[in-house]
């Protein structure tokens, strides 16, 4: 008695993970990046900037 063989399984999370990444592999592009987040305003901004303000401290 054993582990279970779940290399299929694998295999399938790892196709679909593959497919994920490759169809959003243009949200890596920083000039689309940048588009996208300025279309949230400042707000989004302000809340990222206190959230890496708060990330940052000791």
């Amino acid at each position: 008695m054993g582990l279970p063989d779940v290399s299929s399984l694998n295999d399938h999370l790892v196709g679909e993970m593959t497919k994920r990444i490759d169809a959003n592999m243009n949200l890596l592009n920083p000039e689309d990046f940048m588009k996208n987040w300025m279309s949230f305003g400042t707000g989004a901004q302000e809340q990222f900037r206190k959230f890496m303000e708060t990330a940052t401290r000791k």
